[in-house]
């Protein structure tokens, strides 16, 4: 594969900006292929032109990506972990609904909830992450407290609730079978 960066006339690699993807010009293409923004590489054609579009993903889509629930999410959007339950109970399978009753109560754009997802770390990763250092090393988690400054809605506080989770019921199964799990 052939990969070419677009470059200006003096030789400088331009850096990908928002305005690429409403002009179509792409930073990093391979030849005779789709482009980052859609663009085929050394023509003058995107996607749009063979039926397909680009969608832009919820914040609500953004935080279930990285392993955060539904209530975590309207928690954030809210400010109200309570408001959160009763959205979700007024409307447990419309997340249409959801939505738009959420939206009187917003307390935080979307373009902030758009950072918070991407400036966390995969709920799911770091579970992982914390359930092969406790098998390794069980003592650092003895007697860990955690405190936080934050809403309860971060991604360690949600790792390490799932890994306690986890540390209860597999030590709840070695009693009952009397062996490891």
């Amino acid at each position: 594969m052939n990969y070419a960066i677009n470059t200006d006339s003096d030789g400088a690699a331009r850096t990908i900006k928002a305005q690429y993807a409403k002009t179509s010009f792409a930073n990093l293409s391979r030849g005779g292929s789709f482009g980052a923004t859609g663009a085929i590489a050394g023509g003058d054609r995107n996607l749009s032109d063979y039926g397909y579009r680009i969608r832009k993903l919820t914040p609500k889509e953004c935080w279930r990506l990285m392993g955060f629930t539904d209530e975590d999410f309207y928690t954030a959007k809210t400010g109200d972990r309570e408001l959160a339950k009763k959205i979700i109970a007024m409307f447990p399978n419309d997340d249409l609904q959801q939505s738009y009753d959420a939206e009187k109560y917003e307390e935080v754009s979307n373009s902030q909830l758009y950072k918070q997802a991407g400036n966390s770390i995969v709920t799911d990763v770091l579970f992982y992450i914390f359930k092969n250092l406790y098998i390794a090393m069980p003592y650092l988690f003895d007697d860990l407290k955690v405190g936080s400054y934050f809403s309860g809605i971060g991604a360690f506080e949600i790792a390490l609730n799932r890994l306690f989770e986890w540390i209860n019921n597999t030590d709840r199964q070695d009693t009952k079978s009397g062996g490891e799990t």
